[in-house]
């Protein structure tokens, strides 16, 4: 048995040794590495800070405008929960503070539906918990902590 396993493995190494050659020699001789464009490494003139937190402020004002479209749709609590850390916002929170009520978590803000809280919305939810826990803001609001651990508790023990 141990000579047909030696003859099998002598058999794929003059098999495979010719092409293993040619590939290495292609590699060594005729790749050569993608070079990026010199302009990709300077900065454009037209973009200054102030102009970036200008047009972050912008798209800022034009999400507030439409906070009730983004109520209503489902799986927005990861993205208000990035947003409310980014900007810190009180509308934005009250938004945030709206998936949890009644001792669950909703995935329409206060509408029961078919699908669940899913995990990505969980992950985003909990980022902006952690963010609340170190600021301190889960002190300073005491019914919406009481309505976190009820949360919890049901989803957890229940």
């Amino acid at each position: 048995m141990f000579y047909l396993y030696f003859i099998f493995q002598y058999f794929l190494v003059l098999l495979l040794s010719p092409i293993r050659w040619t590939i290495n020699l292609i590699v060594r001789n005729l790749w050569e590495p993608y070079k990026f464009k010199k302009e990709l490494f300077t900065q454009s003139p037209d973009l200054t800070l102030d102009k970036l937190k200008k047009h972050a402020k912008k798209i800022h004002e034009n999400l507030k405008s439409n906070i009730e479209n983004i109520k209503n749709r489902g799986d927005s609590a990861k993205f208000v929960s990035i947003w409310w850390v980014a900007t810190r916002d009180p509308d934005v929170y009250n938004l945030l503070k709206s998936y949890v009520s009644n001792g669950k978590f909703y995935r329409k803000p206060g509408k029961t539906t078919r699908k669940s809280f899913s995990g990505d919305m969980l992950a985003g939810f909990l980022y902006a918990l952690t963010e609340m826990w170190f600021s301190r803001d889960l002190d300073n609001d005491k019914q919406f902590a009481e309505e976190l651990i009820k949360a919890f508790k049901a989803s957890l023990f229940e």
